[in-house]
C-alpha cells in the first residue's frame, strides 16, 4: 500500500514480459505499416490553395472547401445561425482583443451558441463584411485538421468604413462524412490605415 501512495507500483515478473512483448508487437505492426505504405492515417500539410487537392487524394471533403468556406460566408453576412451549425456543439471560440495601445490583450472565451447570442444582439450589419483571405494553412491528421487563415476585413455598415487585420486558428473534427469546428481562436486585430 505504502508503495502505491508514493505513485510505485511493484510488477511481477510475468506482467513486465507480457508488457514488453506488446509493446514488440506494436512496434512491429507500426513498422510494417510504414514499410509497406499501409499506415491506416496520413498526415499532411498543405498551404489553401491546395487544400482541396491533398484533401481529396486522402478520400475527405476538404475542410477548407467546406466548413471553412461557409463559416467566413456567415461572418460576412452576420448568419449567425448558419454560423453556429459550422461548429460541434458546446465548441469553444476564444478571442483576443487588443486594448489601448500599450496594454495587455483582453482573451475572452465563450462557447459558440452564446458566441452566436451575444453577435446577434451586439453586430449589426447594413452591409457584409468584405473579407479577404491571404493565407491559409492546413494540417490534418486523419480525422482533425488545423488551419490557420489570413485575412484583411473591410466593414462599410458605419459612417466610416473600418479596416483589420487578423489571423484565426481553426480546429475541425471530422465525425463519419462531416467536418465541423471545435475550437476556434481570433487573433488580436490590427487596425488598417
Amino acid at each position: 500500500m505504502e508503495l502505491l501512495e508514493r505513485g510505485r507500483v511493484d510488477r511481477s515478473e510475468p506482467q513486465r514480459r507480457v508488457s514488453r512483448w506488446a509493446a514488440a508487437v506494436a512496434l512491429v505492426i507500426a513498422a510494417a505499416g510504414c514499410w509497406t505504405g499501409q499506415a491506416t492515417q496520413r498526415p499532411y500539410s498543405v498551404p489553401g490553395s491546395a487544400v482541396a487537392a491533398a484533401t481529396r487524394e486522402a478520400g475527405a471533403e476538404a475542410p477548407e472547401s467546406g466548413t471553412i468556406e461557409r463559416y467566413y460566408d456567415a461572418l460576412a453576412n452576420g448568419a449567425w445561425r448558419q454560423l453556429q451549425a459550422q461548429f460541434w456543439c458546446d465548441a469553444n471560440v476564444t478571442t483576443v482583443r487588443p486594448r489601448a495601445p500599450g496594454a495587455a490583450e483582453d482573451v475572452v472565451g465563450v462557447l459558440i451558441g452564446d458566441y452566436a447570442s451575444n453577435a446577434a444582439r451586439s453586430i449589426l450589419r447594413t452591409e457584409p463584411l468584405e473579407i479577404a483571405r491571404t493565407e491559409q494553412r492546413l494540417d490534418v491528421v486523419g480525422d482533425v485538421a488545423h488551419a490557420v487563415v489570413r485575412y484583411e476585413a473591410v466593414d462599410r455598415s458605419g459612417d466610416s468604413p473600418q479596416r483589420w487585420r487578423g489571423t484565426d486558428f481553426f480546429t475541425l473534427v471530422r465525425h463519419g462524412d462531416e467536418w465541423r469546428i471545435a475550437a476556434l481562436v481570433c487573433s488580436a486585430s490590427e487596425p488598417i490605415r
